[in-house]
């Protein structure tokens, strides 16, 4: 494995996979060579951790900076070293704890495919999907703007960098004090979808950029928002002549077609009916709107024109499908020649979140439930964590959670990995609950007490719901960026490892 970099203080040889456990990156930390934190205001920069074990070692969530980003040459390197780094034995014990590799490195190459499929359509990330400090700061640094629902996201939001014209308050219905605690802090942009919300709205932030939610068709995705928010087209009229009364200030027009959608032409309805609004606005003799939210949706899959796994044989849009349908139908219903100064935003969540985290659990117990002859062993495993932590998503998000042996994830399988037996492994959470089960029958390679168990694309809708049931803890978060530099050969002096 290589852990090199141009550009950096220090040149590191490549070094077996057991020397780049916990004493390796202290070494390495001390030289500047992994340890980084993003650019951020001054003002809010936390101190520098000293040490990696500070950072990585079982107690590092105490530490007074967790969110140290170490740098790496690629996903491969940044996995292997991490990954040994938490399961080497500190203090003649190893730790245990599940913990997470979050890669900014995936946020960035994600954000770089929004702006090349959405071109003019600022995504403002909806917090509620993971409030990570890390993922939020990066995305700030990258130009992102935050739908925040709450509060205390509004406060997450500004402490990631970003001033209160980057913010979209989109929960329709707010709180008289979240209103007043928005106007406090400066922020004015927000959704609305009924009567009563505008009267509480003026009588607490009477200062807001009011913008309309609709109820747009959801039937074609998994999870659906309708039944709960979004003003029907009949109403709208009623709403702004209400709004217009009560002299709040309406400048657009919002929708969102549920998350899971798995037909690109509930964008195209839902612009079409925005459009309609823009109409029934202008005809009402209101200041003409100029802000569209076109909510969110789209999906987490990282790889470029690949849909990610649909119900049954449903197979969902590509988020590049969903781009060349949200264009086309801007082209048609809101022309820039008509409409120069329409301000489109997005508030994808999910899209951003999913993949830049990848989970890592313990086998702490085994169970052979069956082993008869010519047919698959059936094993119940028990990892630490489950469906009251990080796989809450599985009940509330319609998400499948697929175990890999670590080993096999990071690239490290050797042979004897190969030739284990094949089982139908049941994977069963920490608690005391039957209920608590991650993933059933899943074809895989015997596992025994003390491996470690990986699952990708944990990061959308599962530690912002974890809780501590039964006093299990929560896991560790690990930061990496894993494209920080190139891994060309430097024509530079090597440093061995032993200098370090």
């Amino acid at each position: 494995m290589v852990v090199s970099g141009k550009g950096f203080s220090s040149w590191v040889r490549p070094v077996p996979l057991q020397r780049t456990a916990l004493p390796f990156l202290v070494k390495l930390q001390s030289k500047n060579v992994l340890a980084d934190r993003p650019t951020a205001p001054a003002a809010r920069r936390a101190p520098r951790v000293k040490s990696v074990p500070r950072v990585i070692s079982p107690d590092f969530r105490l530490s007074a900076s967790p969110d140290t980003v170490l740098k790496f040459p690629n996903r491969e390197a940044a996995l292997q070293t991490v990954f040994a780094a938490c399961t080497a034995p500190v203090e003649d014990e190893k730790h245990h704890r599940p913990f997470y590799i979050n890669d900014t490195a995936v946020v960035r190459r994600q954000y770089t495919r929004w702006v090349q499929n959405l071109p003019g359509i600022r995504p403002f990330y909806a917090v509620k999907c993971n409030p990570d400090r890390v993922l939020m700061r990066s995305l700030a640094e990258l130009g992102a703007g935050f739908d925040c629902a709450s509060a205390a996201e509004i406060d997450a939001a500004l402490k990631a960098g970003v001033g209160p014209d980057s913010i979209i308050f989109a929960n329709p219905v707010k709180s008289a004090e979240s209103l007043r605690h928005a106007a406090r802090r400066g922020v004015r942009l927000m959704t609305f979808d009924n009567a009563d919300e505008l009267d509480k709205i003026a009588q607490n932030h009477p200062d807001a950029e009011l913008v309309l939610r609709i109820l747009a068709d959801d039937s074609h995705s998994l999870m659906r928002f309708g039944s709960k928010f979004g003003a029907p087209f009949d109403m709208v009229e009623s709403l702004f002549r209400r709004a217009k009364q009560l002299n709040l200030n309406v400048v657009g027009i919002a929708f969102h077609i549920g998350s899971g959608c798995l037909n690109t032409q509930a964008y195209t309805d839902a612009i079409s009916l925005a459009r309609l609004c823009f109409d029934i606005a202008e005809r009402l003799g209101l200041p003409r709107l100029r802000v569209l939210d076109i909510g969110g949706g789209f999906p987490g899959n990282p790889a470029e024109k690949a849909a990610a796994p649909g119900p049954g044989d449903k197979q969902p849009p590509t988020f590049e499908e969903m781009g060349t349908a949200i264009r086309e139908a801007l082209a048609k219903y809101f022309p820039r020649d008509a409409y120069p100064d329409l301000r489109v935003i997005g508030e994808p969540g999910r899209y951003f979140a999913a993949a830049w985290a990848t989970l890592f659990t313990h086998v702490v117990g085994k169970r052979v439930v069956s082993n008869k002859p010519g047919e698959p062993k059936r094993v119940l495993y028990y990892i630490n964590d489950g469906v009251y932590g990080s796989f809450n998503c599985l009940i509330f998000d319609h998400a499948v959670a697929k175990p890999v042996p670590a080993m096999q994830l990071i690239g490290l399988a050797g042979s004897n990995d190969q030739d284990k037996e094949l089982t139908l492994g049941t994977f069963f959470g920490p608690t005391c609950d039957s209920m608590d089960v991650v993933a059933k029958d899943v074809p895989i390679a015997e596992l025994s007490v003390g491996d470690w168990v990986a699952f990708e694309k944990m990061g959308a809708y599962t530690t912002a719901a974890a809780s501590r049931f039964n006093g299990i803890e929560l896991p560790s978060k690990l930061y990496v960026d894993s494209a920080a530099f190139p891994t060309e050969t430097s024509t530079e002096p090597a440093l061995d490892s032993n200098e370090l």
